[in-house]
């Protein structure tokens, strides 16, 4: 819980090493390898991301969430790039709270 604190509070190193953490505890932890796939997503490293959702999928085949992160994470870098113009930051962090919301990533 802290490691995804640190991740919702942008520390994404922090973040990264206590999922890292988390994971040598607990390794056949399917929500967990979807939060670490979220932090390398926002951390700049999609392909990294895209094989922790994809290892996420392997332990739980039904996880919604990390299905789809694996359809849309290779647009990411548009998105990204679209953070960076002021117009378009709010929403784009108001997408990222939503997606959150609703795949229930705030416990």
């Amino acid at each position: 819980m802290l490691a995804w604190l640190s991740f919702l509070d942008g520390k994404l190193e922090e973040s990264l090493r206590l999922h890292a953490q988390a994971e040598e505890i607990e390794p056949r932890e399917a929500k967990m390898k979807y939060q670490i796939g979220l932090v390398l997503l926002k951390s700049g490293r999609p392909a990294d991301a895209i094989m922790k959702f994809k290892s996420a999928l392997e332990i739980e085949p039904w996880h919604a969430d990390a299905t789809q992160a694996t359809k849309t994470s290779g647009r990411w870098e548009f998105t990204k790039a679209s953070a960076n113009t002021s117009p378009m930051r709010k929403r784009v962090r108001q997408s990222w709270h939503t997606l959150a919301c609703a795949s229930g990533l705030y416990w």
